[in-house]
């Protein structure tokens, strides 16, 4: 199945300007690299890259002018070199430019896919154009090096479930379940007090994780111990030494409840997945609510409970 990924592309306001009746002109590219950023939105595996470019009008002396009428770009590739050429008119644009469909949006999105890519490191670069009476004029004089991006490929099964969130109101606990049937069980009043929170995530089946996901592990806490919570965690050790800590009140459930791609050393997460992000009540009846919504984790904050280690990223 081919995937894919957007990176947005942002010249910044003072680069181009089209004059109403004139050529485009460059108002200067210093910047063109510079403040260039690309944000990964896709599925994964990733083979494919979509390109995103919003053309900005110019600034000048707190009146921005409009953008070209017509905005278009294409994409080259040569080995791991990833070229975007963008191209704005008045006019017309070479027959061969992808042109953007109409829109009110005032900076022109251009939206261009590339790929299948091979896995490996490229190195993205783009050039602007602007044409006038069919005349191309390279605006920015030559390309400018942005970013590098980094394709991957699955190297096994993969398949996604969603991990749903419930909340009981009474006791101020949140439970989190990728399991169809308990999350069934819980929709029919099953326990009853829980309700969805209307939040979810997505985590990789167990053994779908196209050789990049880790197990998840499941933790009941004993009611005996003034529990009655569970808890998940990717990080192996963590699992590990749970059971033999705090008088044995933390049950091992499942070693794989599901499975997610663990952050890196810096608790960051691969291009396109998301970190889960762990808080952590503060009592006696201890709770944690894992989220990847911020206005979640904003909430939480405010509640007073304590942010843990992000450990986990959920896949796109």
């Amino acid at each position: 199945m081919r995937t894919s990924f957007k990176w947005i592309l942002l010249i910044p306001c003072a680069l181009l300007v089209a004059v109403p009746g004139r050529a485009t002109v460059s108002a200067g590219c210093d910047q063109f690299g510079r403040d260039t950023t690309f944000t990964t939105l896709q599925n994964w595996p990733y083979d494919a890259v979509r390109l995103q470019v919003p053309w900005r009008p110019l600034c000048l002396s707190f009146a921005c002018v409009a953008p070209p009428a017509l905005v278009g770009a294409n994409v080259r590739q040569t080995g791991n070199v990833v070229t975007v050429d963008m191209f704005g008119s008045d006019d017309g644009l070479p027959p061969s430019i992808l042109v953007t469909p109409p829109s009110s949006n005032p900076q022109g999105p251009v939206q261009i896919d590339v790929g299948p890519l091979p896995p490996g490191t490229y190195t993205v670069q783009g050039s602007a154009y602007g044409v006038t009476g069919g005349v191309v004029t390279d605006l920015c004089n030559g390309p400018r090096v942005f970013t590098t991006l980094t394709i991957e490929q699955a190297a096994g099964p993969v398949a996604r479930q969603t991990a749903v969130e419930f909340y009981n109101q009474d006791r101020d606990h949140y439970f989190m379940s990728s399991d169809p049937a308990e999350i069934a069980a819980l929709d029919a009043g099953s326990k009853p007090g829980w309700r969805r929170t209307g939040k979810s995530f997505a985590v990789f089946v167990s053994g779908k994780s196209g050789g990049v996901g880790v197990p998840v592990c499941r933790f009941y806490g004993s009611p005996d111990a003034g529990l009655d919570s569970h808890f998940y965690t990717a990080n192996a050790a963590e699992c590990a030494a749970l059971p033999g800590l705090f008088g044995g009140a933390w049950k091992l459930e499942t070693a794989n409840a599901f499975e997610v791609r663990m952050a890196n050393a810096q608790g960051g997460c691969t291009a396109g997945f998301i970190p889960i992000r762990r808080f952590w009540n503060r009592r006696a009846d201890s709770n944690h609510r894992f989220t990847t919504d911020p206005a979640s984790a904003a909430q939480m904050a405010n509640k007073g409970w304590t942010e843990e280690e992000a450990s986990m990223c959920s896949p796109p």
